[in-house]
């Protein structure tokens, strides 16, 4: 279904911090911002700093099956947090010290995007032991890989953002197959942030064309939230279908938008 959202609020990020990564998970909505993962109720109510003290900005944050948070930081380290907000294990060395966006995982393994190399890789949670790499060697030429995330069908896609398209793999990184995010009279777009809903469709945000786009899983575009005046880092869905997103464009924001009943399922 198309339906719109008929709420959209938002509300500002607490001590005006800068928002990046979210997810929502158990009812509570995390923030990645700057040093600190902030956590609040699915009300926009503040909560606390749920994890302080890091040393680098955290860019992306993903929970994994086990409910443990994780975040990934401007140094290239990933961190592990248990459940009190501390970090209970960091890797080193696994990806290039930048913005890296891209953290994704299954059970047994750590999947991060590499912007600085163009290069999906593989690593095992057990160890932090490589076990593959994807990029301009394979053919498949990324240029500014961003985020990563797990759909429903098992696969990984990737915004592959300056080439305009999504990069879907299977977890043992093999190309099955590419797709444009450029609607019809759009700019080239710069698909970034990522985020299956509960309808088992991708919502993508194109910088470029300011607007999110829900996917089907045909890959056809079927409708565009504006997002006009506003800065998108994150996109996260709760379980009820409402989006909740990241925005940094004058004043850091959290947004909601909320579905009569969610999300048409």
């Amino acid at each position: 279904s198309k339906s719109e959202p008929f709420m959209h609020i938002s509300w500002a990020n607490e001590a005006n911090q800068y928002a990046i990564g979210i997810k929502v998970f158990n009812g509570q909505i995390y923030v990645s911002s700057s040093t600190n993962i902030l956590r609040y109720s699915i009300d926009g109510t503040f909560i606390d700093n749920f994890v302080t003290g890091l040393t680098s900005q955290c860019y992306f944050i993903t929970f994994d099956d086990a409910g443990n948070l994780w975040g990934v930081d401007e140094a290239g380290k990933i961190h592990r947090f248990n459940s009190s907000g501390a970090i209970a294990r960091t890797y080193e060395g696994l990806l290039s010290a930048t913005n890296n966006w891209g953290l994704a995982l299954d059970q047994t393994y750590i999947y991060v995007s590499d912007i600085t190399t163009n290069k999906i890789k593989k690593y095992k949670q057990a160890d932090g032991v490589f076990v593959a790499d994807i990029g301009t060697a394979e053919g498949i030429a990324f240029n500014t890989v961003t985020q990563l995330v797990f759909g429903p069908d098992g696969n990984l896609y990737a915004a592959d953002t300056m080439n305009g398209r999504m990069v879907v793999l299977s977890a043992s990184l093999s190309v099955l197959r590419t797709f444009s995010v450029k609607d019809d009279g759009e700019a080239n777009p710069w698909p970034i942030t990522l985020a299956f809903g509960p309808d088992d469709c991708l919502y993508v945000h194109d910088r470029m064309n300011d607007c999110i786009k829900k996917i089907c899983p045909d890959d056809d575009i079927i409708q565009k939230i504006p997002t006009s005046s506003m800065f998108v880092n994150g996109l996260a869905f709760d379980d009820f279908g409402n989006l909740y997103v990241t925005d940094n464009s004058m004043n850091p924001l959290i947004h909601a938008y909320y579905w009569d009943r969610g999300i048409d399922r």
